[in-house]
């Protein structure tokens, strides 16, 4: 079954178990990468043109328009933290794409602390954007983290453009109040 067939079966099973709120925790491969580094808010329309990104474009709203429950939809960025880093994936690596491209990462703490704000001040009907507020090029990033590491710094290509996205955090921070604890 396809992502979002799933998801409209859940969205059913909800709707019949009587529940009244959702979080439904979603990613910001909603939006499409450029060569201009677009900067996206939550009222930027997604546009993800991967199947992958429908799918879960699909999802989202099938969550949002179902009458019986409010959802809020949070779109996180790539997760780091308890253990979890994509350093370990680039490390020691040549030859690498993309360097100037934007990182959106957010760490596990700070996921948490989106979804508890979301529940003490009951804002459901809602999305969010949750990243760091910071969005260093890729190059910068990752070698300066393999650096602290200890590891072996990545190497990058700038032979071809570099491509992506800048995911603000501004309603998060502004209507959630959230203070990022953890630095990328």
């Amino acid at each position: 079954m396809d992502y979002s067939g799933a998801i409209r079966l859940l969205s059913e099973a909800i709707a019949a178990s009587g529940v009244k709120k959702v979080i439904f925790v979603s990613s910001i491969s909603v939006y499409e990468e450029t060569k201009d580094f677009k900067i996206y808010t939550e009222d930027a329309e997604p546009n993800a043109t991967s199947v992958s990104g429908r799918e879960i474009i699909s999802a989202e709203k099938i969550m949002l328009q179902n009458p019986i429950f409010d959802t809020t939809i949070i779109r996180f960025g790539g997760l780091i933290g308890a253990g979890r880093h994509p350093l370990k994936y680039l490390a020691g690596r040549s030859a690498l794409g993309n360097p100037l491209g934007p990182v959106n990462l957010i760490h596990l703490r700070d996921c948490k602390q989106v979804i508890k704000k979301v529940l003490q001040k009951d804002l459901f009907g809602e999305v969010y954007n949750a990243v760091y507020p910071l969005n260093p090029p890729r190059e910068k990033y990752y070698q300066e983290k393999a650096r602290e590491a200890g590891l072996e710094i990545p190497e990058f290509d700038h032979s071809k453009a570099s491509e992506g996205k800048i995911i603000s955090a501004s309603k998060v921070m502004r209507e959630l109040e959230v203070d990022f604890q953890e630095k990328i």
